[in-house]
C-alpha cells in the first residue's frame, strides 16, 4: 500500500478509535503497552518495546517517554516501566508490523 493523505486519516481514525490517544502540552502519545495488546505481539511486552527501540534507533524524550508506574507490580516484582510513544512513532510500529504480517 502507497502512502498517500487519504491512507494516513485511515490510520489516525483507526488509531483514535481502537488505541487511546492521550494528549499533554500539545504533545499526543500512545501507550506502548496499549500497542502491544492491539497489535497481538507474542513477545512480552518489556522485550518487545526494548527490541524496537534498538532496533529502529528511537530516541528517549523525542520519540517516547519511560515511566515507572506507581504502585505495586501484580506479579511482584520491580515497579513495571511504561512507555509513552509520540503519535508518529506508533503510526510507524503500526505501519512496520502490519508489513511483517501481510509477508507472512
Amino acid at each position: 500500500m502507497k502512502f498517500t493523505k487519504n491512507n494516513y486519516r485511515i490510520k489516525t481514525k483507526l488509531m483514535n478509535e481502537l488505541i487511546k490517544i492521550t494528549e499533554e502540552n500539545g504533545q499526543r502519545a500512545v501507550s506502548a503497552r496499549e500497542l502491544h495488546l492491539f497489535l497481538g505481539v507474542g513477545r512480552d511486552f518489556s522485550n518487545w518495546i526494548k527490541g524496537r527501540i534498538e532496533e529502529y534507533g528511537f530516541i528517549e524524550n523525542q520519540d517516547y517517554m519511560v515511566f515507572a508506574e506507581i504502585g505495586e507490580n501484580s506479579n511482584g516484582g520491580r515497579p513495571l516501566k511504561e512507555y509513552a510513544l509520540t503519535l508518529d512513532i506508533a503510526k510507524e510500529l503500526l505501519e512496520l508490523i502490519r508489513g511483517n504480517l501481510l509477508k507472512i
